[in-house]
């Protein structure tokens, strides 16, 4: 392959890479022009209140992963087009390949708010819950019942950020439908595992058992520094699986509880989180 092959290939592909990423932003600016801007406004109102009931306000605003924390019923891909920045737009967040991206626009300088959802962003916001959830946004009710929809009961919302520091759990996702075999994956801190473990606990509405398994430090095998002892995060991974029985599908609901490694057996080092679920 020729210096010059190789040359037309790189130009070829950013120029693919370009178009595509411009058609999502077309689109997704298509799908925000659809809803009427005092909708759009009345939905990032209502948004910000109640997040700002949950903790304080960013200095500069709220960025997609501090939604995705505060609202555990968004998704990652909710955000797949949403502009961000405070004066101007500064970049755009993208759902690539399962992940949620941030392109910083090219002739945009580094700032301390250029992640921030800007106002145009939350109207791709907005587009995007309506699309996914197949409901209309058409007027502030309605706006605000979409917000219902992605918002979790408070006191839910308030057990998961009160562990927040200790554990974060991505997958499931609060009051989402599980299947077994069900892979869990998030993030704790070393403290949490013992011999690179802790228990996983599915329980039923009535708090009986219906399966246990563990969760493990996902460590990199070619870092031999990598380790769970450390106050720091370390990624986990872990599956669990169940059988439900009749009443289990009646009362499809239960709760997958994350339990920290105690060895010492003392009540206080014990801690869990609680996840609800739903049953298919």
């Amino acid at each position: 392959m020729t210096k010059y092959y190789k040359t037309f290939i790189w130009i070829f592909m950013g120029v693919i890479a370009l178009v595509w990423a411009t058609s999502i932003i077309i689109r997704s600016q298509e799908s925000q022009e659809s809803i009427p801007p005092e909708i759009v406004a009345d939905f990032q109102e209502e948004l910000i209140d109640r997040a700002l009931a949950r903790g304080p306000m960013p200095i500069e605003g709220f960025e997609a992963a501090m939604l995705l924390d505060i609202f555990p019923g968004l998704e990652e891909s909710d955000f797949d087009g949403v502009q961000t920045g405070i004066m101007e737009e500064e970049g755009v967040y993208f759902y690539i390949d399962g992940k949620l991206q941030w392109e910083r626009a090219s002739y945009q300088s580094i700032t301390s708010g250029e992640k921030t959802v800007s106002s145009e962003g939350y109207g791709i916001l907005l587009g995007n819950l309506a699309q996914r959830l197949g409901m209309p946004a058409s007027s502030a009710e309605e706006a605000v019942a979409i917000v219902d929809e992605v918002d979790i009961p408070s006191d839910i919302t308030d057990h998961i950020i009160s562990k927040r520091d200790l554990i974060r759990v991505y997958t499931p996702r609060p009051l989402s439908v599980i299947t077994s075999p069900l892979t869990v994956w998030g993030e704790a801190r070393g403290s949490w595992y013992f011999e690179a473990d802790f228990q996983l606990t599915l329980v039923d509405w009535d708090g009986r058992i219906i399966a246990e398994s563990y969760a493990s430090a996902r460590l990199d095998p070619n870092d031999p520094e990598s380790t769970w002892m450390t106050e720091e995060f370390v990624p986990f991974e872990g599956t669990i699986e169940f059988e439900l029985s009749e009443e289990n599908r009646v009362y499809n609901r239960g709760t997958l509880i994350f339990q920290k490694a105690n060895p010492s057996g003392l009540p206080e080092e014990a801690n869990t989180l609680e996840i609800p679920v739903l049953f298919e």
